[in-house]
């Protein structure tokens, strides 16, 4: 093919492993972000689970959603995805394909593949059971072949860069980092919508029970707060998880630090009651060990609540000098980071503005952009 001409981009996007969450946020952020940029002549998105289907239908973002594996077990899925798949993009005359964080088998174009998972080059916070340290052995073994065979491989941040070649010596094929964003209209009206904080001594989580988020050293810093502040009615709400039972075991854990009348356990939010949560709160309390990328701190920034984070994996490359950065599983320097923005409001000002300042930087119009370089360039 004459290397002037540039061929229309016929986008198909392997959703099929994203379900309800953090992933499926990039996809439809993803797309909104190539949509704005005109980057693809046809996008069409390949689903498994019914609310991901359902999402991207609803987005209208896609030309076409496909959900070919209803029903399907695991393994099916698998091999569908490897052998099957293929064909089907051939008959749709797809020429480029994006897909997460792993490698697929057999397939007739170029994929570009989008690691946004820390796990597939770390070993921390896996579950030792039998049946999952297979599983985990196939992923790590797709993500593995991902650096090495896909045309394009693209990570959310320098360090997921990084960790990838420690962890396997491989140098990715087309490797370079496109950092996730925030929709424009959110980043454009954040300033816009700075009121309605009334200093009151409220904290805020958004996490999940999995072990990585540890969560003990969030409870804990509440009660250092209580113990080194019991003048001030320290509040915690908590978002996130699918069902109360899930907080069970730190639901005990606050009872026995004596907290447990000071927290707020608001279970899954929609956007709507994670916008009021964000924009009423001191700051964001975000205890996690282990991020590929930490968007929750931006998406705080963006309603005016700085962030508290730990100085591990991504959370100082999310943050940079916007976010209050403090050493890992260490309740009082979480608690010393609370108090400096609660006694001095000018300095918690000065943090909300610096923070509109940085999400400048995170938009999905600008995701979009260089995904559409990188298409034309496999599309040439």
């Amino acid at each position: 093919m004459n290397s002037n001409v540039q061929s229309p981009v016929r986008l198909a996007i392997n959703a099929i492993p994203i379900r309800p969450g953090g992933g499926l946020t990039v996809l439809l952020g993803l797309l909104q972000g190539l949509r704005q940029q005109h980057a693809c002549q046809r996008i069409e998105v390949y689903t498994h689970a019914d609310d991901t289907s359902q999402a991207v239908r609803e987005s209208g973002l896609a030309d076409d959603v496909h959900a070919p594996l209803e029903g399907s077990t695991g393994p099916q899925v698998f091999l569908w995805q490897n052998t099957k798949f293929g064909r089907q993009l051939r008959r749709r005359e797809t020429n480029v394909l994006l897909t997460f964080n792993h490698y697929l088998r057999n397939i007739p174009c170029p994929q570009v593949i989008y690691h946004l998972n820390l796990r597939r080059f770390s070993r921390k916070f896996r579950d030792r059971r039998f049946a999952s340290v297979l599983q985990e052995a196939v992923r790590d073994w797709s993500a593995r072949a991902a650096l090495v065979h896909g045309e394009a491989n693209v990570f959310e941040s320098e360090f997921l860069h990084r960790s990838a070649v420690h962890a396997t010596g491989v140098t990715p094929r087309g490797g370079e980092v496109v950092y996730i964003g925030l929709p424009n209209e959110l980043v454009d009206g954040a300033a816009a919508a700075s009121g309605g904080f009334a200093n009151e001594p409220r904290l805020i989580a958004i996490t999940s029970p999995h072990p990585h988020k540890d969560n003990a050293t969030l409870l804990r810093t509440l009660a250092r707060l209580c113990a080194m502040r019991p003048d001030v009615p320290w509040h915690l709400d908590i978002a996130g998880g699918h069902h109360r039972s899930v907080w069970a075991a730190y639901e005990s854990l606050a009872e026995r630090l004596g907290v447990s009348n000071r927290i707020t356990w608001h279970g899954f939010c929609d956007h709507q009651q994670l916008d009021m949560l964000l924009r009423q709160s001191l700051c964001l309390v975000a205890t996690s060990a282990l991020e590929s990328f930490a968007m929750v701190p931006l998406e705080a920034m963006a309603r005016c609540c700085p962030p508290i984070v730990t100085n591990v994996a991504a959370m100082p490359e999310s943050v940079g000098d916007a976010g209050i950065i403090v050493p890992a599983h260490n309740p009082t320097a979480f608690a010393n980071a609370v108090i400096s923005l609660y006694d001095d409001p000018a300095f918690r000002a000065r943090m909300v503005n610096a923070g509109l300042q940085h999400i400048q930087r995170f938009r999905w119009s600008s995701c979009g952009a260089q995904f559409q370089q990188i298409f034309r360039k496999l599309c040439a």
